[in-house]
C-alpha cells in the first residue's frame, strides 16, 4: 500500500500538533515566555546552583545570606573595570513593608550585568540578564535581608 498525498499531509499535522505535547519543559522558552533571574537567597560553600550564574572568589567555608546586588551595564568583568558602568535603581515603592527599587532591563542595549552581594565574603556571583526580561528588582524583607528577581 502506497502513501497518498492526503495521508502524508494528515501524518505530518499529527506529528505538528504531538510535539508541545511531548517537550513541554521547552514550550515556554520557545514561545517568548522568559525565564525569571533571581540572586541565590544563599551562597553555599557548593557555589550557585543556577547555571547562569558564575562564582567570583573563593567559596565562602559556610552559607552567607545575600546582603544586596549591584548593576551594570556592560559584559562580564565591567564590575571589575577602574571606572564601571553601574547602573542605580530607581525607587519603585513599597510592597507591603518591603522598601523596593529597581532597574529597567529594556533601557539598556549592551546588556545589563547583575552582580549578586553576600554578607561576610568578597566572592559574589555574576550573571547577564536575559533582554527579554522587563525589570530587575531589589526588595529589603522586614526583618533584614533582601530578595533580588529580574522578570
Amino acid at each position: 500500500m502506497t502513501a497518498t498525498p492526503h495521508r502524508l499531509r494528515f501524518a505530518a499535522a499529527a506529528c505538528a500538533l504531538a510535539v508541545p505535547l511531548l517537550l513541554p519543559s521547552f514550550a515556554g522558552t520557545a514561545r517568548g515566555q522568559p525565564q525569571a533571574l533571581a540572586c541565590p537567597d544563599r551562597l553555599a560553600p557548593s557555589g550557585p546552583g543556577d547555571p547562569r550564574f558564575e562564582q567570583i572568589g573563593p567559596p565562602p567555608a559556610a552559607a552567607v545570606p545575600l546582603r544586596g546586588a549591584r548593576m551594570f551595564d556592560g559584559p562580564p568583568g565591567e564590575e571589575q573595570e577602574p571606572e564601571p558602568m553601574e547602573v542605580q535603581p530607581n525607587r519603585l515603592g513599597r510592597d507591603g513593608r518591603s522598601d523596593v527599587r529597581g532597574w529597567p532591563v529594556a533601557l539598556h542595549g549592551s546588556g545589563l550585568l547583575l552582580v549578586c552581594l553576600y554578607a561576610r565574603t568578597d566572592t559574589y556571583l555574576r550573571a547577564m540578564v536575559p533582554r527579554e526580561l522587563d525589570r530587575c528588582e531589589i526588595a529589603s524583607r522586614p526583618g533584614g535581608g533582601v530578595a533580588v528577581t529580574c522578570r
